[in-house]
This record gives C-alpha cells, structure tokens and sequence, in this order.
C-alpha cells in the first residue's frame, strides 16, 4: 500500500496498453488487484496505477511494464489420422499454422480387449497416454494393436502453458496379412506344370479380397513374380522338359503382403515319343505278312523302342516290343481279320533303374484272308467251284485301313456337293 502522507487514499486509477504512449483506463476502485482478461499470449503490456487522496488531489502515475504468461489458447482443430500398416496410425495436422512454435500432445483412448506396450508403459481399459512429440505437424504411432479402432487427440504445447485439446477422432489400424497358403502340383507336364493352392470352396467369398504371387526362381536363386491375381490356379507354360522348378507364393489383402511361403520344387516329365503313321503291310508268300513302319530319331540320347499289337475278334495280343522298325506275321487263319498298330517308347536311367515312357499308337492297318468266290463258269449250269490246286494259289488280300477308307468317303461327299452347287447355280441363273 502506497504511503498515504497524512492524507486518506479513497481509491486507485489502473491504466494499460500494448505501448506506452496509447494506454487507457480499465479500472478505478479501492480494491489493491485487478484481472485481466482475453490478452494475447507472449505479449507485453505497459500498466500504470494512480491514487485518489480525500482532499481532491491525485498522486503521480507508476508505470511498469508486464509480459503476458498466460497460457496458449490455441486449439487445434483439424487433424487426421491413418494407419498405412498393420501395428500403426499416422496421425497428421491439416492447419499446421496455428501450432508453429509449439510442442504437440497426442492423447490415445485404449480399447478394452488389447493391451499394447507403448512407450515400454502397459496400457489398458479407459487409460488414457499422453505422448509429447516435437515440433512436427506428423507423427507415426508404432507398436499398436492390428485391426483395433483407437479414439485420438491433440493439443499444442508451449512454455507457458497447454491449449485445449481438440476433437476427438476414431481411427483403425489394419489386419495382420494372412499367411501364405499350401503350394501344390496337380498336373505335370514336359512343357508345364499346373499350380494349386488355397481352399477352393471359399474362392467366391474372398476373390475380391485376397490375391495372390505367384514366385518362380532362376538359376542364380533369384526369385520373380509370374502371376499376381486372385485365381488359385495357374498354369506354368514353356518349361524345359525333366527339369527342377522352385515356386514362393504370399497373400496380398488391403493389409499388404503377407510373409513368402518356403521353397515348393516341382519337376516337368520328360517328352513322349510322337505318334507314328500307320503301319504298312507287305505281302511275303502264302503263310507269311510283314509289317513295317517308320522309325523315330533318338530323342536327347534316349533311345526308342517299339511296341506292336494285334488286335483280332478274341482280342489286342502285344506281338513284338523292340528297336526294329519291321515285324514278320505268319500265325494267319482263313477267313479273318487283322489290324496292326504301333507305338514308340522312350527309355531312360532313373535312380531306380530303368524307365519307358511310351507315346500314343497309330491308326491301325486291316489285313483280311477272306476267300473270293467266282461266279458262274462260262457254259456251266451249276455254281464255279475253285479247284484244289486254286485254293492253294489263293492269297491273303490286304484291305484298306480306315483312316484311308474315311478320307476316301469325306472327298466323295465333297465332290457331290460342289456338283450339287454347280447344278443350282446353273439352273437358277437360266
């Protein structure tokens, strides 16, 4: 209280501004304090006080000035936040202005059912963890629980003081990515393979939501992505025939790609022998037919072999299995029929010996030793009857295949439609 020098003080004059030549009276009492309200933070103010004596006289003014250290009253008001991975939210200020020069506090509502260590702290229902971050307008929450919702919030901080914390938002981290499924080979080819994997039966369900890489590895163990897709089946083209594949496959979901699966190997078959013409029949004497066909060049140092079957009315009897390319046939019966084919065999070393790998037969070849009986002989009343010695030089005929006999039948009817089309043509024109 100021010396009042014998006279009595009634009351005080309080004068305040932001410069000392425009002040302006905010307040005249007795009263020895006043609060001010709505200033500006880290501001300086100029203040003066002046008192009223009981005999109408006033004393002399004194001026002293203020710094403003009221806290920051800055609220932050825009702000998102995302989670670009399973485990973490990336939380970002869209009105960074209002906040350069501050410090940021973040303030994380927990859920009930995950428990999560950040900040080497527990954490649990209804807890609340406040995390002061630099002067950033970004900051990447780590460590979190995949596919959990968290309830955020931010306010600025200063050396004075904290603003207001803003609104609240909700934000999800992502799932965890799934784990690789089960790689399998269901059909092997010399030139391709066919890969399976996952569960069919749910291949409806999640076709939008889950595809799949599909890896395949070079000779330097690199491996590279040949299909990326939600179908699980794909089918490998232009291999090298009997030769190691190694496959990786993972899942990709919105949650990213999930871990690679191990090593799958899986190796193509070796190349059959190609179809072989129909064989050819020659004609030796009475009781004997040979029957040729064409040979195969050795395929990769592999050689070939043959095997013959002949097929009668009492069934297919597997009649020579060989390298020849030639068979001779004596075991003839009157009045039958007989129909060679041929196929070509591939043999090769294996660990457990020695393989065949047999190609697809050929068309088969008729030979028929039906008897031809004459009609009447000239001048005769009665049927012609062959002699003994006729019959002797009677000799098995050979017939014509069925693949012959077919193209024979499909140019006749060729050719009796191209007439046909002639003859309309020429009528309708005339």
């Amino acid at each position: 209280i100021p010396v009042c020098n014998g006279a009595e003080i009634t009351d005080y004059r309080l004068e305040w501004g932001q410069a000392e030549e425009s002040m302006h009276l905010i307040y005249t009492g007795s009263c020895l304090s006043y609060e001010l309200k709505g200033l500006i933070p880290a501001t300086t103010y100029f203040c003066r006080v002046q008192v009223i004596l009981t005999v109408i006289s006033m004393g002399a003014w004194v001026a002293q000035s203020v710094k403003c250290l009221t806290s920051i009253q800055v609220m932050i008001s825009q702000f998102v936040g995302s989670s670009p991975a399973s485990g973490s939210v990336l939380m970002a200020i869209l009105e960074p202005g209002a906040c350069f020069g501050f410090f940021v506090s973040l303030s994380l509502t927990l859920p009930c059912s995950h428990c999560l260590s950040l900040s080497e702290i527990n954490k649990t229902l209804k807890k609340k963890k406040i995390l002061t971050v630099e002067r950033v307008t970004e900051y990447l929450l780590k460590n979190l629980q995949p596919d959990t919702t968290y309830k955020i919030r931010i306010q600025a901080i200063n050396h004075y003081g904290l603003s207001p914390f803003s609104q609240s938002i909700r934000t999800k981290t992502k799932p965890l990515p799934l784990d690789p499924p089960h790689l399998d080979c269901v059909v092997y080819g010399h030139q391709s393979l066919k890969l399976k994997w996952g569960n069919s039966s749910s291949k409806v369900l999640l076709s939008n939501l889950i595809s799949y890489n599909l890896l395949i590895g070079d000779q330097s163990g690199r491996f590279s992505i040949i299909y990326h897709g939600p179908c699980q089946t794909y089918k490998v083209n232009r291999l090298s025939e009997y030769t190691q594949y190694k496959f990786k496959i993972q899942t990709c979901t919105k949650a990213g790609e999930g871990p690679l699966s191990g090593i799958y190997t899986f190796t193509t078959t070796k190349i059959p022998p190609a179809t072989i013409k129909a064989p050819k029949l020659q004609h030796v004497n009475n009781n004997t037919c040979e029957v040729k066909w064409k040979s195969l060049e050795p395929i990769k140092g592999d050689p070939i072999i043959y095997n013959l079957q002949l097929i009668t009315d009492k069934g297919t009897d597997l009649i020579y299995k060989g390298p020849n390319t030639s068979f001779s046939f004596s075991k003839f019966v009157t009045n039958s029929h007989y129909r060679f084919k041929v196929c070509a065999g591939r043999q090769y070393q294996t660990s457990a010996g020695l393989q065949e790998l047999w190609g697809p037969y050929s068309p088969s070849t008729l030979f028929s030793t039906h008897k031809q009986h004459p009609g009447p002989g000239k001048g005769g009343g009665r049927k012609g009857r062959n002699s003994p010695s006729e019959e002797k030089k009677e000799k098995p005929r050979i017939e014509m295949s069925d693949d012959t006999f077919i193209l024979i039948l499909v140019i006749g009817f060729a050719l009796v439609a191209i007439l046909c089309a002639v003859v309309i043509q020429y009528f309708l024109i005339n």
